[in-house]
């Protein structure tokens, strides 16, 4: 895995494994991480499950429910995925645990909220 840090700006460049969707064209599968807290070892894993979201699913909410569900799984807590070709967001999460990135046309915004309590 390739890492290069410009200012704020992250590339990350990552072999993936994952299948890619014959509609997708190669050169638009790079992710481009653009803001995070913080290096983390989930983003390479955020991006595997990204590439299969799309994969198996062509609606937007599809592909943010199955990287949600997955985060929510194998990392515990209240896990929020946003994916979309245009989207803003004001957003409160867990420190350190939030990665934006693109792949192709699409942006994904993953991020950790404390857990919920119920009253």
């Amino acid at each position: 895995m390739g890492l290069v840090v410009y200012s704020q700006k992250i590339v990350l460049g990552i072999e993936t494994t994952a299948d890619v969707n014959a509609e997708m064209k190669p050169e638009l599968v790079r992710s481009v991480v653009k803001k995070t807290a913080e290096i983390l070892n989930f983003e390479h894993e955020a991006v595997e499950l990204c590439l299969t979201a799309m994969n198996r699913y062509k609606i937007e909410r599809d592909m943010a429910m199955f990287i949600k569900k997955e985060f929510d799984k194998r990392h515990g807590g209240v896990w929020h995925c946003i994916i979309g070709k245009h989207f803003g967001c004001y957003i409160s999460h867990e420190n350190d645990r939030i990665v934006q990135f693109f792949v192709g046309e699409y942006g994904v915004l993953l991020y950790k909220t404390s857990k919920s309590t119920k009253t």
